[in-house]
C-alpha cells in the first residue's frame, strides 16, 4: 500500500511550501535583521544577516515519507519490493534533507486542495514512524527472548506516580493526572484536545502544570509550545520533566517567562544516577520535589522535609 501511494506522489511531484530561512549572506536578500546583524556583524561587517521566504520540497511531509520508505525497505521480506523501496527512497533524498521527522509532527500536518494525493501516505507514514522501535534487526542463529519497552510512557508514569506521591502526606495538596483541560482553542475540526501529565492542585485549585520528556539533547520549540498552551490554559506556572543528560556538556535545565507572567521550568531528573533499585524512588522525588520548591516558591517542597513513601514490590 505504502509503495503504491509513494508511486503515485513520485509521478505528480513533491508538494512545496515556504518556509522562513535565516542565513548569513554577503549580498542583501529578503530582509535585513537588524538584531542579527548588530550582534554578529557589528559596524565593521562585510555580510548580512537575512531572512527570506524560499519555495522548498524539504518539508516535514516529504522528510517523513522518506524515513518511512527507507525504514519499510530494511524490515520487508520481499526483495522485489525492498528494491522498489529503496528506489523510491533514492528519489525522495533528492528532495529533501536528514533532519528526523517524528510520527506526531506528521500527525499534525493538515492536507490541502493543493496537495490531497498526501492524505492516505501520510496516514501510512504515521503509523510507521510511531511503530518503529528498533533501526535495524540484524537476524542471529540462535533463539532467544525479546523484551521491547516504550521508555517514553515508562518515564511518564514514573514521573507522574512520583508527583502523587509526593503530596502523600499534604492532605491539602493533589494531584491529578493525564487528564484533560479545557484548551485555549476552541471550534473548528479537529478539535483540540489538551492531556498535561500531571497537574499539582491546592485545595483544588491548580497551581502547576507539569510535562514529562523523554529526550536527550537541545529542548524542542514545539516543547516549549505545547507546555505554555497548557500554562495560559491553567494560569500556572509549569515544569518539563527531562531525564539526566547523558553527555557530560549537555545540559536542558533552565526556566522561560509565558507571557510576562508564569515561569517555566525545564528540569532534569537524576535517572542516570547508580542507585540500587530500593533507594530509585526517593532519588525521584527528591529531584521532583526541588523543582515544584523552586517554581512554587513554597518551603513546603523543601527536598530534605518531604515524607519519602517507597515503592511496593509489586510495582
Amino acid at each position: 500500500m505504502f509503495a503504491a501511494e509513494l508511486t503515485v506522489l513520485l509521478n505528480r511531484g513533491p508538494h512545496r511550501e515556504y518556509q522562513r530561512i535565516q542565513e548569513t549572506e554577503e549580498r542583501l536578500r529578503g530582509r535585513l535583521d537588524l538584531q542579527r546583524q548588530v550582534q554578529n556583524q557589528a559596524m565593521a561587517g562585510t555580510e548580512f544577516e537575512v531572512e527570506y521566504e524560499e519555495l522548498t520540497t524539504n518539508t516535514i511531509a516529504n522528510r517523513g515519507i522518506q524515513q518511512a520508505a527507507e525504514q519499510l525497505a530494511v524490515v520487508t521480506e520481499d526483495s522485489t519490493l525492498a528494491n522498489r523501496l529503496k528506489q523510491q527512497s533514492r528519489q525522495l533524498d533528492r528532495w529533501v534533507g536528514d533532519t528526523p521527522v517524528s510520527a506526531a509532527e506528521v500527525a499534525g500536518i493538515q492536507t490541502t486542495r493543493l496537495n490531497p494525493h498526501y492524505e492516505t501516505i501520510l496516514q501510512l507514514t504515521e503509523q510507521i514512524l510511531r511503530h518503529r522501535y528498533l533501526d535495524d534487526f540484524t537476524p542471529l542463529g540462535q533463539s532467544s527472548h525479546g523484551l521491547l519497552v516504550n521508555m517514553n510512557t515508562v518515564f511518564e508514569k514514573a514521573v507522574e506516580r512520583t508527583a502523587k506521591e509526593l503530596t502523600i502526606s499534604k492532605p491539602d495538596w493533589q494531584v491529578t493526572s493525564q487528564e484533560r483541560i479545557q484548551p485555549i482553542a476552541t471550534g473548528g475540526t479537529p478539535p483540540v484536545n489538551m492531556y498535561p501529565d500531571f497537574i499539582l492542585e491546592r485545595d483544588g485549585v491548580p497551581e502547576l502544570v507539569g510535562d514529562a520528556k523523554w529526550k536527550t539533547g537541545s529542548i524542542s520549540q514545539s516543547d516549549i509550545y505545547q507546555m505554555s498552551s497548557y500554562m495560559l490554559a491553567l494560569e500556572t506556572p509549569g515544569v518539563m520533566v527531562y531525564p539526566e543528560q547523558t553527555e557530560p556538556s549537555v545540559s536542558v535545565e533552565t526556566s522561560y517567562l509565558v507571557d510576562g507572567r508564569f515561569e517555566l521550568l525545564v528540569y532534569e531528573l537524576p535517572t542516570a544516577t547508580e542507585a540500587v533499585a530500593k533507594e530509585y524512588p526517593q532519588v525521584l522525588q527528591e529531584g521532583l520535589a526541588t523543582a515544584v520548591s523552586q517554581i512554587t516558591d513554597s518551603g513546603e517542597w523543601d527536598p530534605e522535609n518531604i515524607a519519602m513513601v517507597w515503592y511496593s514490590s509489586s510495582s
